[in-house]
Formats: structure tokens, C-alpha cells, sequence
């Protein structure tokens, strides 16, 4: 019988999985993740081409930010762009970390099949259509559910397999800061089968940023807009960063409620992660929430609206930063609103 680490993956679960990893064997496969990716989606894309071990699988994204650098050098990631995919290419997706249409701007256009979508975020109102979906909430990260639907044996037997895994663990629980128990347990694993210890991995999940980008995140702080709502302080910023996460990672660490980082795309486009507090996430208050409710102010489709977990979330907006604040001002305090009072 095969052993699992973590309980993340139900049995159902894993006979999907392994569904999902013989066609890919079968017919090759376009392993995919949202739009600037974090370690947590190319770890879990990394560990699952490992694993499907096929020469036709392939890792295809959208750009890459330096704070990855270090863990697709250390792993010598092969990461193909869309450019470098035929039109023709049939062969199946499997999206991780995303359900999201609008996070996976850079594969618009593209005809080919969603085989599965392995995610660990709430399910937006127009979620991507796929043959197999996989998804846990509880996960703080979808290398743990990976960790869980990938046999222990073959883990032990790749240690690149297991410090994906372990990295993508350790830079989206916050260096390990919201992960319970057992989500411990799976990590300490991970890294034990790796062979390294906790500061290894923190260089590869949270690597340095350069004193030139750190002026220009506090210039960036210098020009926030805030509001104070039922006691929630509320803050957006437009941001100099190429990727807004960076930008909004720092503002979720000066005790605000809500952040929003706004990055332009290019003219009359932006690019916004929004981050809720751990205290107040814990209480109800819901970044992925507040992201839908700014895309729709916005006017933005429903195939495009933003989307992620309770602590934070993205989106993609077509229209003035003006718009975007005030967007993001009014939908932030109908969510502390609805938080508060269900309080009562």
C-alpha cells in the first residue's frame, strides 16, 4: 500500500491524480500556473513534471520575477514561454496554483484542453473548466497538496522533488507562520529528504531584495493612500515594482488590515495583489473577496474577475488608477462591513 505525506488528498483525490498523470504520460502535457508565479506554483510545477518524468512535459509561464531566480537556478528549471508553444500543440493543460481564468492572462487565446487544475484558493464565480479539479482550502500551499498525491517513495527518491515541495511550503505559509501541525510535520519532511535546514530554504523562498528596490518600496510607502474604516485601516499604493506582490508583502507586515499593491500593466491597465492582515483573515475578512468586488465596481467581466485566498489575493483591472483606488476603498469597506456585523 502506498504511503502519502500530510492528509491533504483524499483517496478520490489521488485516484484523479494518478487519472491525470497517466494521460499526461500518454499524450505529454503543458504544466501552466498563474501569471508571475511564485515559488509555491513553479515548485508544485517543477515537482509534477518530475514526477510525470515525460520528455513531451513541459513547464510553460508567463514572466518570472528575480525572487525566483534562485530556486529555478538551484533546480535548473527548464521554463518555456507561450511564445515557445506552436499554435498547433495540442497537448493537454494542468494549471496549478490558479482557477482562475483572469491570473492566466499570458495563455489567453490558446485552444488546448484543461486536463486538471491542482489549486489550494477559493473558487471564484467563473472558475476554469477542467476535466479533473483538485482543491483543498486547508492547504497553506498546493506543494502541500502535492506533497499528499505524489507517493512518499518517490519523494524520497528525488531530493530536487522534495525541496520544490519544501520551498513552496515555506514561502507561501509566510515562512511558515500560518502552518499548523501536520503542514509542519510535511515540511520538516520535505526539507529532512533535501537535506537542508530552514535558513537553505529561506534563501530560496525570501531571497534578499537589492537596496535599490528597497528605496523604491519606500518611496512607493510614501504616497499610499489611506482610509480608516470601523477601526481597519485600509491602504493602497501605486507601486514602481514590475510585480505588485512585492510591494503588498511589505505592506501587509506595517499592521494593515487591507492592502493593495497597483502595478501598471501598460497604459489604462493595472495589475493589483491585495493582502488582509493574518489577524483579521482569521476573523472573516476576505482578500479573494474584496478583489471580486473591486473587479466588478471596475466593471470588469466575470471571466476576469480577480480572485485568491482570504489573506490575499490578485486581479488584473482595465481602467484609470483613479477608478482602481476608489474600487478599492469601496469594496474593501463593504467587506469589513459584512465581517463586522456578522460579528454581532
Amino acid at each position: 500500500m502506498q504511503r502519502y505525506m500530510g492528509g491533504m488528498a483524499t483517496q478520490a483525490q489521488k485516484d484523479l491524480f494518478n487519472y491525470v498523470v497517466r494521460t499526461a504520460r500518454g499524450k505529454g502535457v503543458i504544466i501552466t500556473t498563474h501569471d508571475i508565479p511564485d515559488v509555491d506554483g513553479l515548485g508544485c510545477a517543477y515537482a509534477l513534471r518530475r514526477y510525470i518524468g515525460s520528455r513531451r512535459a513541459v513547464i510553460v509561464t508567463g514572466s518570472t520575477i528575480q525572487r525566483t531566480d534562485p530556486l529555478v537556478d538551484k533546480l535548473g528549471m527548464d521554463l518555456r514561454r507561450w511564445s515557445d508553444i506552436a499554435k498547433d500543440d495540442d497537448r493537454p493543460m494542468v494549471v496549478v496554483d490558479t482557477n482562475t481564468a483572469s491570473l492566466m492572462r499570458s495563455a489567453n487565446g490558446r485552444g488546448n484542453d484543461i486536463l486538471a487544475v491542482i489549486d489550494h484558493h477559493c473558487v471564484t464565480s467563473t472558475p476554469l473548466d477542467a476535466t479533473v479539479f483538485i482543491r483543498n482550502e486547508r492547504a497553506v500551499s498546493v506543494c502541500e497538496i502535492l506533497a499528499s498525491l505524489i507517493p512518499s517513495s518517490r519523494i524520497e527518491g528525488d531530493p530536487s522533488i522534495a525541496l520544490a515541495l519544501a520551498v513552496g511550503i515555506y514561502g507561501d505559509s509566510d515562512r511558515l507562520l500560518i502552518a499548523d501541525m501536520p503542514t509542519l510535520h510535511t515540511f520538516e519532511a520535505l526539507a529532512g529528504i533535501a537535506g537542508k535546514k530552514r535558513p537553505a530554504i529561506d534563501a530560496l523562498a525570501y531571497p534578499p531584495l537589492s537596496a535599490d528596490t528597497l528605496v523604491d518600496l519606500l518611496e512607493d510607502i510614501r504616497h499610499l493612500r489611506k482610509e480608516t474604516h470601523r477601526g481597519k485601516l485600509i491602504a493602497v499604493g501605486k507601486t514602481t515594482q514590475d510585480v505588485p506582490a512585492v510591494f503588498a508583502m511589505m505592506l501587509g507586515s506595517m499592521s494593515i488590515n487591507v492592502g493593495v499593491a497597483v502595478g501598471r500593466i501598460r497604459k489604462g491597465a493595472y495589475r493589483l495583489s491585495f493582502r488582509v492582515n493574518e489577524s483579521d483573515a482569521a476573523l472573516g475578512l476576505c482578500a479573494s473577496e474584496i478583489a471580486e468586488k473591486t473587479s466588478e465596481e471596475c466593471g470588469m467581466p466575470k471571466s476576469m474577475y480577480g480572485g485568491g485566498h482570504d489573506n490575499k489575493a490578485g486581479g488584473v483591472i482595465i481602467g484609470s488608477y483613479g477608478r482602481i483606488v476608489a474600487a478599492v476603498m469601496k469594496a474593501s469597506k463593504e467587506v469589513i462591513d459584512q465581517t463586522l456585523d456578522k460579528k454581532r
